[in-house]
Protein backbone atom coordinates (compact mmCIF):
# COMPACT_ATOMS: atom_id res chain seq x y z
CA UNK A 1 0.00 0.00 0.00
CA UNK A 2 1.52 2.98 -0.90
CA UNK A 3 0.76 6.29 1.37
CA UNK A 4 3.52 8.17 0.03
CA UNK A 5 2.97 11.54 -1.61
CA UNK A 6 4.87 9.92 -5.05
CA UNK A 7 3.76 6.99 -7.14
CA UNK A 8 6.54 4.45 -6.72
CA UNK A 9 7.65 1.13 -8.17
CA UNK A 10 7.50 -2.43 -6.75
CA UNK A 11 9.45 -5.29 -7.45
CA UNK A 12 8.34 -8.86 -6.40
CA UNK A 13 11.41 -11.88 -6.48
CA UNK A 14 11.70 -15.29 -5.09
CA UNK A 15 15.50 -16.60 -4.62
CA UNK A 16 15.77 -20.42 -4.01
CA UNK A 17 18.39 -21.17 -1.23
CA UNK A 18 20.95 -23.49 -2.51
CA UNK A 19 22.87 -23.66 0.29
CA UNK A 20 22.15 -27.16 0.76
CA UNK A 21 20.35 -29.36 -2.14
CA UNK A 22 16.86 -29.47 -0.71
CA UNK A 23 15.31 -30.98 -3.84
CA UNK A 24 13.98 -30.01 -7.68
CA UNK A 25 11.73 -27.41 -7.09
CA UNK A 26 11.07 -23.60 -8.41
CA UNK A 27 9.34 -20.29 -6.95
CA UNK A 28 7.91 -17.95 -8.73
CA UNK A 29 5.79 -14.77 -7.73
CA UNK A 30 2.45 -13.90 -9.06
CA UNK A 31 2.86 -10.20 -9.82
CA UNK A 32 6.62 -9.67 -10.31
CA UNK A 33 6.28 -5.83 -10.79
CA UNK A 34 3.88 -2.82 -10.61
CA UNK A 35 3.44 0.64 -10.17
CA UNK A 36 1.60 2.54 -7.50
CA UNK A 37 -0.17 5.61 -7.27
CA UNK A 38 0.60 8.41 -5.36
CA UNK A 39 -1.39 8.35 -2.05
CA UNK A 40 -4.52 10.60 -1.69
CA UNK A 41 -4.10 12.87 1.21
CA UNK A 42 -6.73 12.14 4.16
CA UNK A 43 -7.79 9.00 1.98
CA UNK A 44 -6.10 6.57 3.43
CA UNK A 45 -8.36 3.88 1.91
CA UNK A 46 -7.98 4.97 -1.26
CA UNK A 47 -4.21 4.04 -1.30
CA UNK A 48 -3.08 2.27 -4.36
CA UNK A 49 -1.79 -1.12 -2.93
CA UNK A 50 -0.31 -4.62 -4.88
CA UNK A 51 -0.56 -8.51 -3.81
CA UNK A 52 1.90 -11.16 -4.90
CA UNK A 53 1.51 -14.64 -3.78
CA UNK A 54 4.31 -17.23 -4.13
CA UNK A 55 3.99 -20.30 -6.05
CA UNK A 56 6.22 -23.40 -5.12
CA UNK A 57 6.84 -26.26 -7.69
CA UNK A 58 8.30 -29.39 -8.19
CA UNK A 59 9.73 -32.36 -5.76
CA UNK A 60 11.44 -31.60 -1.98
CA UNK A 61 13.60 -34.07 -0.69
CA UNK A 62 12.31 -36.60 2.17
CA UNK A 63 14.70 -35.15 4.88
CA UNK A 64 13.33 -31.58 4.14
CA UNK A 65 10.62 -30.63 7.00
CA UNK A 66 8.21 -27.95 8.47
CA UNK A 67 10.56 -24.72 8.99
CA UNK A 68 13.15 -25.39 6.24
CA UNK A 69 14.11 -22.30 4.60
CA UNK A 70 13.60 -23.08 0.70
CA UNK A 71 14.28 -19.51 -0.32
CA UNK A 72 14.32 -15.68 0.55
CA UNK A 73 11.24 -13.09 -0.90
CA UNK A 74 12.67 -9.67 -1.81
CA UNK A 75 10.54 -6.38 -1.96
CA UNK A 76 11.96 -3.72 -3.26
CA UNK A 77 10.32 -0.20 -3.61
CA UNK A 78 12.01 2.28 -5.93
CA UNK A 79 11.20 5.71 -7.33
CA UNK A 80 9.11 6.48 -10.59
CA UNK A 81 11.45 8.58 -13.05
CA UNK A 82 9.18 9.13 -15.31
CA UNK A 83 4.74 9.57 -14.43
CA UNK A 84 2.46 7.75 -16.97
Amino acid sequence: TNHSNRPVNVEFRFTKNTDTYKGEYTGAMSVTSEQLAAGVENKPDEADSVTSALTLEGTLNATVGAGTKLGEITVSLSAVTQEP
